[in-house]
């Protein structure tokens, strides 16, 4: 759809995936150990502070979280939730993102309202959007529907 991507790989298991404009970056987490799941945060904190800030966010997971990585995904997404605040706090005119998390279509709800939830704070106060996909296809689709 938007060929070429270009991807940073920031860990095994872990990119960060460029439109060939930079209007859109997909964050992928294939890995969910501890230090994976610590750098593919931080390459979102990272990215969100950036000059030329993309507007259009995809959290795109490859499968289900093991219940042990779950409880400190959450704690990873109430940091983001935290540190988004304070950065997107300081700019003179915030500016509106799409966060997309995408999902595997099986077992879609529970994780789609999880991550949807861990970003409510934030969306609230930035005018952010959020929205679940069962596949990235439909998730760059809506993403691309936006900026029109």
């Amino acid at each position: 759809m938007f060929e070429p991507w270009h991807i940073d790989e920031i860990a095994p298991g872990v990119t960060r995936e460029w439109s060939a404009t930079r209007r859109i970056v997909i964050f992928r987490l294939m890995d969910y150990k501890r230090e994976a799941i610590d750098l593919w945060t931080a390459a979102i904190e990272e990215t969100i502070v950036a000059d030329n800030r993309p507007h259009l966010l995809v959290y795109h997971f490859a499968a289900i979280p093991p219940s042990l990585s779950i409880y400190y995904l959450q704690q990873k997404f109430r940091q983001l939730d935290v540190y988004a605040g304070e950065q997107l706090g300081k700019l003179e005119k915030p500016v509106a993102h799409t966060y997309i998390a995408v999902v595997p279509p099986r077992q879609f709800a529970p994780v789609a309202n999880f991550i949807i939830a861990r970003q409510a704070t934030v969306r609230r106060t930035f005018g952010l959007t959020v929205q679940a996909f069962s596949n990235l296809d439909s998730a760059l689709e809506w993403l691309v529907s936006r900026e029109e």
